[in-house]
């Protein structure tokens, strides 16, 4: 027979268990939310512990989330439409296929998390870590990751049409489709964005310092004030960017197309330039040195510029 502090004991380790999903409704020391409700659209879950909880291809359309621990969670495939994930931690999280769409992410956690095929369109993550996330095929158009730190991400296939990446960090991240994006300011440092399509997007003083850019598609994109140092653009296209008082210094030109792209006042110094197509480029107030000219000769060697050896 139960007395009446073992009754109590029993009712606080209960466990929820839905459609032969386990679910630990714990709730931490600053949950609000009622954290044994059934998952359903809408529901009040704010601040409970679901860390390691199956709620794979579950409805939480609208749910409320704020500041809940999923950390490891399994919600593969779940409806998140409209949810509120403020705050919330989501780390190691397997999200793939899930729906985000509208959901809104803000300083949430999501490091390590795997987002792959997951639709998060229209989604708000500003000041999201999203470090070491699998966002493979993702589709985040129109998304706002203001600020996130994407460090280490895998981008390979996913769609960002039209996202906001302003200041966002990419350091070190892998693939994707920039079109149209907003990337001012963002940190792309030793990012490899090889074949990528960054074409009509804002690049205004984004760090894109050692990235590979080799064969992407940056035409028609806006570049002035960015930081190329080390940059490897080989057979790139960048036809009518604007590098207006770009740093291209130690850069790889080689095979780029530059066709109409303005550079005037870029710095160009040890760049290489060899066999780039230039025809219509702004080369006005360059700073030449050592540069390597479309014609494969020297800059040093040529008057100290290019403009003649284009």
């Amino acid at each position: 027979m139960l007395d009446k502090r073992s009754l109590t004991g029993a009712v606080t380790v209960l466990l929820l268990t839905i459609a032969g999903s386990v679910i630990a409704p714990a709730a931490l020391a600053t949950a609000t939310g009622n954290c044994r409700a059934r998952p359903a659209p809408r529901v009040y879950w704010n601040g409970c512990d679901l860390a390691n909880a199956n709620l794979s291809n579950a409805n939480l359309y609208g749910a409320s989330l704020v500041g809940t621990d999923l950390d490891h969670a399994n919600l593969y495939g779940a409806n998140l439409t409209l949810a509120n994930l403020t705050h919330a931690s989501l780390v190691g999280t397997d999200l793939r296929k899930a729906m985000l769409a509208d959901a809104n992410l803000t300083n949430a956690n999501l490091t390590g998390a795997t987002l792959s095929t997951s639709w998060i369109d229209h989604a708000n993550l500003t000041n999201a870590s999203l470090v070491g996330t699998d966002l493979r095929k993702a589709m985040l158009v129109d998304a706002n990751l203001t600020n996130a730190n994407l460090t280490g991400a895998t981008l390979t296939g996913a769609s960002l049409v039209r996202a906001d990446l302003h200041r966002a960090n990419l350091t070190r991240a892998r693939g994707g489709d920039f079109t149209y994006a907003d990337l001012s300011r963002a940190n792309l440092s030793d990012a490899n964005l090889s074949t990528s399509w960054i074409d009509h997007a804002n690049l205004t003083n984004a760090n894109l310092t050692n990235t590979d850019l080799t064969n992407a598609v940056l035409g028609w994109s806006d570049l002035t004030g960015a930081n190329l140092t080390y940059a490897d653009l080989f057979i790139a296209v960048l036809i009518q960017d604007d590098l207006t008082q770009a740093n291209l210094t130690h850069a790889n030109l080689v095979f780029a197309d530059l066709t109409d792209a303005n550079l005037y006042r870029a710095t160009l110094v040890y760049a290489n330039l060899g066999g780039a197509k230039v025809t219509g480029a702004n080369f006005g107030g360059v700073a030449w040195q050592h540069t390597t000219c479309p014609d494969n000769t020297n800059s040093n060697n040529d008057g100290g510029t290019c403009m003649y050896n284009l």
